[in-house]
């Protein structure tokens, strides 16, 4: 997915600037339709000139966003509060709460089938348009994590913190998270009951890595804990 800011950039300076669209109603100073001749539109209320309040938008076929829409609320042509954003290419959806053109606050956003982790979800919180805070993340159906799951919290857009990693057939790792790896205290629980606890460095602990290879019958190494990128948001 794209950068909403950057689409909003090009709504106003790529589209208006060759003045190729048409209004029906007021798009000015109340509700119109503003609507361009390769299909993009937009539809809402209007305050001099700049969608204010409820509306949708629609990417039409010269935009690089092209089948891309939005619907929600603005401030000033920005997607300010409550919208969902539609990604055509990335095969994805966000809900959730805007701030200056990009999530900010509670969100989610659901991946299609066609996207590169099919049917993958992430709920939770968002700063300026990447994951912060508490969150949920699926890694979807199918791919190299699918199954996978994380609970926990992230800083900057990783795994950070506190957290639980889940890995389908294995077990799950519960402890604390720096830069989407294990780093510090933690406990690993296989699916058979084994239970190890320990320190983790750079997601590296010399007696886990024994217990992997010692372990009868053998326990399979679990992947690295891994986050996608979201690139609803340029990130």
């Amino acid at each position: 997915m794209k950068s909403p800011y950057l689409i909003i950039l090009f709504f106003l300076f790529g589209c208006q600037h060759n003045k190729q669209w048409v209004c029906k109603g007021n798009c000015d100073n109340g509700f119109g339709d503003q609507q361009w001749k390769d299909g993009s539109y937009a539809i809402g209320h209007w305050i001099n000139s700049k969608l204010s309040g409820s509306g949708e938008k629609f990417f039409g076929t010269s935009s690089e966003f092209v089948g891309d829409k939005y619907i929600g609320e603005f401030k000033n042509d920005n997607f300010d509060g409550h919208g969902m954003y539609f990604d055509s290419s990335e095969d994805s959806r966000h809900t959730g709460e805007f701030k200056n053109g990009i999530p900010n606050g509670y969100g989610v956003t659901q991946f299609g089938p066609r996207a590169k982790y099919p049917n993958s979800h992430y709920e939770g919180q968002y700063k300026n348009g990447i994951y912060e805070g508490f969150g949920k993340l699926s890694f979807g159906t199918t791919g190299a994590y699918a199954g996978n799951k994380y609970v926990g919290y992230f800083i900057n857009g990783k795994f950070g913190g506190q957290g639980k990693y889940s890995w389908p057939g294995i077990g799950y790792y519960a402890g604390a998270f720096k830069d989407n790896y294990r780093e510090g205290k933690g406990t690993f629980v296989f699916e058979d009951g084994t239970v190890f606890n320990g320190v983790w460095v750079d997601d590296y602990n010399a007696e886990f890595s024994k217990l992997l290879k010692l372990h009868k019958p053998p326990i399979k190494s679990p992947d690295t804990p891994s986050v996608y990128p979201n690139k609803a948001y340029g990130h």
